[in-house]
């Protein structure tokens, strides 16, 4: 899983900034509400399941948080070229909290788009699982990105 967040000490941008923004970087940009709450009130499911003893007050915060903004829960659908070579990715938008793309970055093209999106938002990329793929992915990006200005 990918997660964007603001950089330290900045803020989260509301959802219209987060489309706004998105939509003057891509091409293609479609949100849609179908899924995101049934998402969100699995993830609510699951922090339930949170033995007492282990739970901590930063649990109970985030699962009110989940609950205050999951009617709000959109998916967000991005990418460039939707032909048969085109990437295109999801992320779970929820007011407040950080942006989700479920899918792992296997290849490049998957990278450069994450990293495209973070820009114009922005936020700082989190995927703990893939630390060396990540930091060269940055590289090239902020390599592309120089050479775009």
């Amino acid at each position: 899983m990918t997660t964007l967040m603001p950089r330290e000490g900045e803020r989260y941008l509301n959802p219209k900034e987060v489309i706004t923004r998105m939509q003057a970087e891509f091409a293609y940009v479609e949100t849609s509400e179908e899924g995101a709450r049934d998402h969100v009130i699995e993830w609510m499911e699951q922090l339930a399941f949170v033995t007492e003893e282990g739970r901590t007050a930063v649990v109970d915060q985030y699962r009110v948080q989940l609950e205050r903004f999951q009617d709000a829960a959109r998916f967000v659908h991005f990418g460039d070229d939707l032909g048969a070579d085109g990437v295109l990715l999801s992320l779970l938008m929820i007011p407040h909290q950080p942006l989700i793309i479920e899918a792992h970055a296997q290849d490049e093209a998957t990278w450069y788009l994450i990293y495209r999106c973070a820009g114009a938002l922005d936020y700082e990329v989190f995927e703990p699982e893939s630390v060396e793929v990540e930091a060269g992915a940055e590289a090239t990006y902020a390599a592309s990105y120089a050479g775009a200005a």
